[in-house]
């Protein structure tokens, strides 16, 4: 949390969202020409203790300094003139957050340990009535809940009238730059678990269509309460690990070995539907390893091969690349409709 009592997941979600000046339109980069166009903080309406995303945004130092130094000889028109862009713009803005908030859910549920997990949830259009599938989404070991795969999937899914619930752990929220995971990820499992009970009990969900879901580590996670949760209706598991490129002692070895039996467990034993994505450079599922692990299943698994590594980048590690950036979408796309085409079964 920062000076501005700023909690963590809603700094994140405002970065993410607020990538220039919301008063100038001056793009925020790592290292700005000069100190004036760097981000800070901005209340809308001035006031601290309003702390909602309606309220918090980021403004480049240059607008934010300005505000409040007008010269009070000024001529009366100029500065009604100013008041009057102010709070047009706060009008717009406050427009603006207002439709975002309406599309995305922000709350926490607690686990049975006393923590507080941090969740979204990606709402569909109300104007159609009656109770929705849902999907619940984990996240991987640091690859948080706003980060394109898991966004883009969830904003897609709502798109398609499917609720879609996505979360941080714990561990990552309390500590997003030295957080572990816990061993054998049991609290993970907690956490997620805790985060399926919401969505169970949330009014507009279809308890009997429900979908859990995971990203890397998180499908490890997704799978375990998969197989124990009889009413879960399928299993999707993004960029799964199912391949290692060291030996059990850490080692580097030259061929992947297959891992996948080993963190999916009885996968190739289940009947409900199966969906897994995955790149085809990603290094953590290497495809003939994946393949030669399939054989065994019953014809129930949807494998989606698309193009990229781990975080389905196609040319480098920055998602926001618009060559990364349109094979995420492409993906989650393909993913989206698998699941689609099982709730309407």
């Amino acid at each position: 949390m920062n000076r501005w009592n700023i909690p963590n997941w809603l700094e994140r979600e405002v970065i993410a969202r607020d990538r220039s000046c919301v008063y100038c339109g001056v793009e925020f980069t790592e290292q700005s020409a000069s100190r004036r166009y760097r981000p800070s903080w901005e209340h809308i309406i001035n006031d601290a203790r309003i702390i909602t995303r309606e309220n918090i945004a980021r403004c480049c130092i240059g607008c934010n300094a300005s505000k409040g130094t007008k010269n009070l000889l000024e001529s009366r028109a100029v500065i009604d003139s100013a008041m009057l862009k102010t709070n047009l713009l706060i009008l717009t803005l406050l427009a603006s957050k207002l439709t975002f908030a309406a599309s995305a859910e922000t709350t926490q549920v607690k686990t049975p340990r006393g923590v507080s997990v941090n969740v979204a949830i990606n709402v569909p259009d109300s104007s159609v009535a009656g109770k929705r599938p849902a999907v619940i989404i984990a996240p991987g070991a640091g690859y948080h809940m706003d980060l394109p795969i898991i966004k883009d999937l969830a904003e897609k899914l709502a798109a398609a009238g499917v609720l879609a619930f996505r979360f941080d752990w714990n561990y990552y929220a309390t500590d997003p730059a030295k957080g572990q995971s816990s061993a054998g990820l049991s609290k993970e499992l907690e956490d997620m678990q805790s985060v399926v009970n919401l969505a169970k009990a949330d009014a507009r969900v279809d308890a009997g269509q429900i979908i859990i879901a995971g990203k890397s580590m998180g499908s490890v996670v997704a799978f375990n309460v998969f197989i124990r949760d009889r009413s879960a209706k399928a299993v999707v598991l993004l960029t799964p690990l199912c391949s290692s490129t060291t030996d059990d002692k850490g080692n580097a070895i030259p061929n992947p070995r297959a891992v996948g039996a080993l963190n999916y467990p009885t996968l190739t034993d289940l009947t409900k539907p199966i969906v897994m994505m995955l790149g085809n450079s990603d290094p953590a599922c290497f495809v003939p390893n994946l393949f030669d692990w399939l054989k065994a299943s019953k014809g129930n698994v949807v494998t989606v091969v698309v193009g990229g590594d781990h975080g389905l980048n196609m040319v480098s590690n920055n998602f926001e690349d618009p060559r990364n950036a349109a094979n995420i979408s492409a993906s989650v796309q393909i993913v989206s409709h698998w699941i689609k085409l099982i709730v309407e079964k």
